[in-house]
């Protein structure tokens, strides 16, 4: 390749094609670089994004995203297969996420709240049992119990509250019909973004003090992974050890 990495963008994602034999540390120096000086043009956007030219593992595609998103304005909302960057695909995919409606995953999965889960979104609570992938996205009326994990460019919605049984890698929405005494809980809490009602938190916005409590850095082996919990206080977004005592206040 005559460049390392190459950005194609139309209205709804970005392509993102990389050399497929620089060293991977190389290859996030010129992509940082890269994104740093598109910052202007890319501003409030939210993209699909795809990857082409290597193999990348889902801890690749999320140092990535992570390092496009605390570049820019940029928010990516779902990571899509190669091969699918076609415009009216991604419109369609994005759309959806934005609009906190499914994405479908199959037919079999498809979540459909009952005639009472919008009047009790806390005492209904929908389960998806499975891995949520890249680009994957469920909605639902009630709360959400996801028995599984939720990965990089993943999406869970939720007007009550949002529960993963697993690790939580990608974006969780708590609350989404504007109720912010809803919480996101995890027993593995790594998320890219958390919203609650109105509050975002992001994980590059730990310096900002608007992810308070969550660690970026990878847990050693050796350490026990805690469950974390996460609230809204005062427009942030508050992370804390799911401790018995907490449930008493929220």
């Amino acid at each position: 390749m005559i460049q390392p990495v190459i950005i194609k963008s139309n209205r709804f994602g970005i392509n993102l094609k990389m050399d497929p034999d620089m060293e991977f540390r190389d290859l996030m120096t010129e992509i940082t670089s890269k994104f740093i000086e598109s910052a202007d043009f890319f501003k409030n956007a939210k993209f699909a994004i795809t990857f082409e030219g290597r193999e990348l593992t889902e801890d690749e595609e999320s140092e990535i995203i992570h390092t496009i998103q605390m570049n820019t304005d940029i928010e990516i909302v779902c990571v899509m297969e190669s091969g699918t960057a076609e415009e009216k695909r991604m419109e369609a995919v994005v759309k959806n996420i934005i609009e906190h409606r499914e994405v479908p995953i199959n037919s079999e999965k498809n979540i459909t709240p009952t005639e009472n889960t919008i009047e009790n979104p806390y005492e209904l609570a929908s389960i998806y049992k499975g891995t949520l992938r890249n680009g994957q996205a469920i909605d639902s009326e009630a709360s959400i119990v996801v028995v599984g994990d939720v990965n990089p460019g993943a999406s869970v919605s939720a007007a009550g509250n949002v529960i993963v049984l697993g690790s939580l890698k990608g974006n969780a929405f708590a609350g989404h019909n504007g109720d912010d005494n809803c919480f996101v809980y995890a027993l593995d809490m790594n998320p890219m973004q958390i919203r609650i009602a109105d509050a975002i938190g992001r994980s590059a916005d730990n310096e900002n003090g608007l992810f308070k409590g969550i660690k970026n850095k990878k847990k050693k082996k050796e350490e026990s992974i805690t469950a974390q919990i996460a609230t809204a206080i005062d427009g942030r977004i508050l992370i804390e050890p799911a401790l018995s005592q907490l449930f008493d206040r929220i």
